[in-house]
């Protein structure tokens, strides 16, 4: 029968604070929780798991270390990540409304130019009229 690994750690409550859930780790990155417990499982992110080998945590400062190794900035805190978010939506509206306003310039285009057609058709058809070549 295999041993159990004794990899269960039980942090202390004066630790608790410091520590990072991936969800928390993940709302200051770029990167999913499950690709930052793919770092700490590699030994890349320093982490600890918890509650029964279940959950991974880490600590800003191994986050912050690890994004400075690879030349990404980590934001300076979650509010930041919320003003990228914003950004991002307001990015998204405004392409939306660039499309929009481009469908509308279409149309308008269509429609000034069928208007031209008919005015310079009705103008030959009254041309021909006049000259008496349809009887």
């Amino acid at each position: 029968m295999q041993e159990k690994k004794e990899s269960i750690s039980y942090l202390p409550e004066s630790e608790r604070g410091q520590y990072l859930s991936l969800k928390e780790a993940a709302e200051l990155t770029t990167y999913s929780p499950d690709y930052i417990g793919q770092l700490i499982r590699a030994g890349k992110i320093e982490g600890h798991q918890v509650y029964t080998t279940v959950s991974w945590v880490t600590t800003e400062k191994a986050i912050r270390a690890y994004m400075e190794s690879r030349g990404k900035g980590l934001h300076e805190d979650v509010a930041l990540s919320e003003d990228m978010r914003v950004q991002r939506y307001v990015q998204y509206v405004l392409y939306g409304v660039i499309v929009c306003l481009g469908c509308i310039l279409l149309i308008l285009c269509y429609i000034f130019f069928v208007g031209i057609d008919h005015a310079v058709t009705d103008s030959y058809i009254e041309d021909f009229d006049m000259r008496g070549y349809v009887q």
